[in-house]
């Protein structure tokens, strides 16, 4: 990942979208793009892959044709992009917070919390040291894979070393 950031914001209230830039980028130093709807969101995933999309599940509220998040989730997950997302909404019905999460959402925040900013920094925060505990991972798989494939070849080496000296001897001897 890089150091810093890149979040998609998708949020059709720009009142909200400007609230979430501001307490991100205060707490994080990191970039973001703002998209009201989803289908400008794709458009730009194709020249800039996000690290991280904050959406929000009902974003036919100011445009009726809109996708609402749902189907954004279904549609990313059917690209075969792993982007984490984190959906929010002012539902409070448990059972969209359920089905959002299992079509691939990485946690829900509900906007009527009082305290919802805090909440979706809290849970981007959790999602980028994630990323960056999996991104050591990954370094260190990768590492351990160059190493045991050099090691394999310094025992082929070796044993190609040895056979050439098992048949030499055997001509010599």
């Amino acid at each position: 990942m890089k150091a810093r950031p890149n979040i998609f914001v998708i949020e059709d209230n720009p009142f909200v979208q400007d609230l979430i830039e501001f307490r991100l980028k205060k707490k994080l130093k990191c970039i973001i793009s703002k998209f009201s709807n989803s289908e400008d969101a794709f458009v730009r995933m194709k020249v800039s892959k996000p690290d991280l999309i904050v959406l929000d599940h009902q974003l036919d509220k100011y445009d009726k044709g809109a996708k609402d998040g749902l189907k954004f989730l279904q549609e990313l997950k059917s690209s075969g992009a792993k982007i984490p997302t984190i959906v929010l909404s002012g539902q409070t019905d448990k059972m969209v917070a359920v089905e959002l999460i299992r079509k691939g959402a990485i946690d829900y925040v509900s906007k009527d919390s009082d305290e919802f900013l805090k909440k979706i920094e809290k849970s981007v925060v959790k999602a980028i040291n994630l990323m960056k505990l999996k991104g050591n991972c990954d370094s260190q798989r990768i590492i351990k894979q160059r190493f045991f494939k050099r090691a394999s070849f310094i025992v082929l080496g070796a044993t190609i070393s040895l056979a050439l000296v098992w048949l030499v001897s055997l001509t010599l001897g």
